[in-house]
């Protein structure tokens, strides 16, 4: 017969070993990367996970090892490496089969026992990335494929939401305005007007829907004149003609003709972290199985089924009691510098934003929240049912069992955290030949920082020119 002392301690050796789980080399180590990352140290923080790698590719965290080296392999300017982690994590993703043991478990402990899923941003910045490396390594074919399989991941992040409307419109963010550019300028590249058409007229559908409704984000100006020069490129004359007076624009096809463009993206900053929250929930006692968990400060009235339809089976609950719950909220992450221009051929250029995905990741995890709030209150009920049924039989053990269900409770705070604060990018004409464009960075405090590229200009060629600045005001990590 066990003893009540050894019950317990067998109780808190199970307790600990299931609250080893959530701390694999990628959580342990997660802190001195964000550091490296908040300070603006990107060789640092790529010299830190390109170290170690067999420790990193290990246990239900590695996706997340993935993203980071492949987005700081693109920083450090090295492609090649950033396209094959980039391949893994979206492969990864892709062929991800539910563990139904660890689903279980993260009922029972927290979220954070189960491989790490992603989000659907997340999703669209791994083609982001490889669409910049397959363009930086002059590879557009493979760049359009790459625009496939984001087409594709963006159908089945429409199919998800579609059925998620309130009254006559959605109230979740469903269309990924910022991808639809993006698939425009590589069918652009690879002289697909028609697609490139295409994708741009529903880019500012989006963006005057979802995106102006959801952020404030207007559609920007270059995008509207994009959408015009590929109407004419499709020999769509009526569109042209339309969307020229819609938007009040010109456009003359001649001058387009005898120049080269560069389209320059500028990520800024760095996307939110996810951090944990907790509220208080009263637990009322209904029929049939039914509680129903009250937040008055959230104005929260959640029902959760738990048990049989049998009154004679109680729980061990009490009519009311109360319970503290843990849920993951996003700190946002501000960037240092406030604004850029870009100098070319005597005239400058502002930025216009595509992507917000600090806003984007705040709409997401809102969209969700009573998902999220649900399976946590779920988790919940079944740690207190098992508390108090252990206090039935033996007082002691209940209270080992509260103990372990209190250190295993975390909401899941992982993410992708090098991903940037925004991304803009602003289109510039240039005559044939050598050309060098200056980037003007306005930081905080006054400063300006500056770099310069150097084209050779071919006519009727677009070139694509990425730049990363992540320096940012607050280092929450």
């Amino acid at each position: 017969m066990i003893g009540i002392d050894k019950a317990k301690r067998l109780l808190l050796a199970a307790g600990l070993l299931l609250l080893y789980p959530a701390c694999s080399y990628y959580t342990r180590n997660s802190y001195e990367l964000n550091q490296h990352l908040a300070n603006g140290n990107v060789k640092q923080a790529y010299e830190m996970v390109s170290t170690k790698e067999d420790k990193w590719d290990k246990g239900k965290d590695k996706v997340l090892y993935y993203l980071n080296r492949g987005a700081l392999a693109w920083m450090v300017g090295n492609n090649t490496e950033s396209y094959k982690y980039l391949l893994k994590a979206d492969y990864y993703w892709e062929d991800l089969n539910t563990n139904y043991g660890r689903e279980a478990l993260s009922y029972l402990i927290n979220p954070r026992v189960k491989e790490y899923g992603g989000e659907d941003f997340e999703a669209v910045m791994i083609s982001y990335y490889q669409i910049l490396n397959f363009v930086q390594m002059n590879d557009l074919e493979r760049a359009r494929v790459q625009a496939r399989r984001l087409s594709l991941q963006l159908q089945r992040i429409d199919d998800k939401y579609k059925d998620w409307v309130l009254g006559d419109k959605s109230f979740k963010l469903q269309h990924n305005a910022f991808a639809h550019t993006l698939l425009g300028i590589v069918y652009e590249l690879t002289l697909d007007y028609n697609a490139s058409f295409i994708s741009y007229r529903n880019a500012i559908g989006y963006y005057e829907s979802e995106y102006s409704q959801f952020f404030g984000l207007n559609a920007p100006l270059q995008l509207k004149k994009d959408l015009i020069r590929a109407a004419y490129l499709s020999g769509f004359s009526n569109e042209v003609e339309f969307y020229t007076k819609k938007y009040s624009l010109t456009f003359d096809p001649k001058t387009d003709a005898k120049a080269g463009n560069l389209i320059f993206f500028w990520n800024n900053g760095l996307g939110p972290v996810k951090s944990q929250v907790t509220a208080d929930f009263t637990i009322v006692k209904g029929v049939g199985g039914w509680y129903t968990f009250t937040n008055p400060q959230y104005g929260y009235s959640i029902p959760v089924y738990y048990g049989s339809n049998d009154p004679n089976q109680s729980s061990g609950f009490s009519d009311v009691e109360l319970i503290r719950a843990a849920f993951p909220a996003y700190v946002e992450r501000k960037p240092f510098y406030q604004s850029a221009t870009l100098t070319a051929n005597g005239q400058s250029f502002a930025f216009e934003t595509l992507e917000d995905i600090n806003a984007t990741a705040f709409k997401t995890l809102n969209d969700r929240m009573l998902h999220e709030f649900g399976k946590t209150l779920l988790r919940l009920t079944l740690k207190k049912v098992a508390e108090h049924q252990a206090k039935k039989e033996n007082k002691d053990a209940g209270a080992a069992i509260g103990l372990i269900n209190y250190l295993t409770e975390q909401a899941d705070t992982r993410g992708w955290n090098s991903l940037p604060h925004t991304i803009n990018y602003t289109r510039v004409t240039l005559p044939t030949g050598p050309q060098e464009v200056k980037l003007t960075l306005q930081g905080l405090n006054n400063r300006v920082d500056t770099a310069t590229f150097k084209f050779d200009i071919k006519p009727g060629r677009t070139y694509v020119q990425p730049y990363q600045t992540i320096q940012s005001i607050n280092s929450y990590f």
